[in-house]
């Protein structure tokens, strides 16, 4: 991608769809993707395109790809309809159901059928590309060069993640699974699979746990669910990959700041600085 695909000229690309008579409706796609519902007469599709700092999510839009076409053929997320990796474009169907807050995440019921679902995911065959989380960390702290108020607890992010041992069990993972993520309908699916990879499964419970700060007593259920029992070998699984998540997470997160920044992020990094050490 040489440079950013106006909303128009991406349409006028999508078999099916009129720039002219389509509607859209810009829906929130952050810092890194500017994403659109759009209807025009029966159809309705969810328009994905790169932004201004794409760059700074660390995902890779072939796999991203490959991973959603496997995981729609068995119910898990909206099917394809159409993709151009070159000009940064994603269409995929628009999935009508609920959206989770993270209220329900505090439900019983709820942590049972997201493990359910994620197990579901991590059932799904592995894609080829594994997620380096060194790489990753280590490609976000070129982003603090010129601030070593940042640069000095990246340093120490990098360090943590080196002193944790490679997993030994990898599946096909979504990467990011938050409340916002998750729509329930007749069951549930999983939108946004920008970061999918394959990783240690752990993960994908340490992101809903450690983006919602949830307590033990949620997260205990979740574990419970997932693993169908509590053991210490589970729970030190789940230790070590939330340890990694909230590292990448305050990264990630830190990158932001220097890119676009916000009050709110500055309080945000400050407690999960104090979750990591």
């Amino acid at each position: 991608m040489t440079s950013l695909i106006s909303v128009s000229k991406a349409l006028e690309m999508v078999p099916g769809l009129d720039p002219g008579a389509a509607r859209l409706d810009k829906l929130e796609g952050g810092l890194t993707n500017r994403t659109y519902y759009v209807s025009q007469g029966n159809t309705t599709c969810v328009l994905r395109l790169d932004a201004p700092h794409s760059d700074v999510v660390r995902s890779n839009r072939l796999n991203e790809l490959s991973i959603l076409t496997e995981a729609a053929k068995v119910g898990l997320a909206p099917h394809v309809i159409f993709s151009n990796v070159e000009f940064g474009i994603l269409v995929t169907e628009y999935l009508p159901g609920l959206i989770w807050s993270e209220s329900d995440l505090r439900d019983t019921e709820n942590l049972e059928k997201l493990a359910d679902l994620l197990r579901s995911v991590h059932g799904l065959p592995v894609c080829g590309f594994r997620q380096d989380m060194l790489e990753i960390a280590v490609s976000y702290q070129k982003y603090f060069e010129k601030h070593p108020e940042l640069n000095a607890f990246a340093v120490k992010c990098i360090d943590i993640i080196r002193s944790i041992a490679s997993s030994d069990t990898i599946a096909c993972c979504h990467n990011d699974v938050v409340a916002a993520n998750v729509v329930e309908s007749s069951r549930l699916q999983l939108i946004d699979w920008e970061f999918a990879a394959d990783y240690d499964p752990f993960f994908d419970l340490a992101s809903v746990i450690g983006f919602h700060n949830l307590g033990d007593k949620h997260a205990n259920i979740l574990l419970s669910a997932y693993t169908g029992g509590d053991n210490a070998t589970s729970q030190q699984k789940l230790k070590q990959q939330l340890r990694i998540y909230y590292v990448v997470y305050w990264l990630w997160l830190a990158t932001r700041q220097v890119v676009s920044p916000k009050n709110w992020q500055v309080r945000h990094l400050g407690q999960l600085q104090k979750r990591i050490i």
